[in-house]
């Protein structure tokens, strides 16, 4: 009895267990395409802040441009010569 009992759970034993292996892998294969999707979002959001990035990089490039400018004005005017001017 016991010899017919091991021929026979072995075999289950072992369809379920590879059974269980294939379930996991696939899951496992689900799992890493949503995560491509979501890959894919992320770089497009990354892209986006980067292109913000530079445009207020360039901005701030104009701002200090504009601001040594009004210095350089600035220090090329005298203050005596307002009051001569009057």
């Amino acid at each position: 009895m016991l010899p017919v009992v091991m021929v026979l759970l072995f075999p289950i034993l072992g369809a379920l267990f590879v059974g269980y292996l294939a379930l996991r892998l696939v899951r496992a294969f689900e799992r890493r395409s949503t995560g491509v999707g979501e890959m894919a979002e992320l770089l497009t959001r990354v892209e986006q802040l980067e292109n913000a990035l530079e445009q207020q990089g360039s901005e701030l490039r104009q701002v200090a441009d504009r601001q040594s400018f009004a210095e350089q004005l600035q220090a090329g005017r005298r203050p005596d010569a307002h009051a001569s001017a009057r």
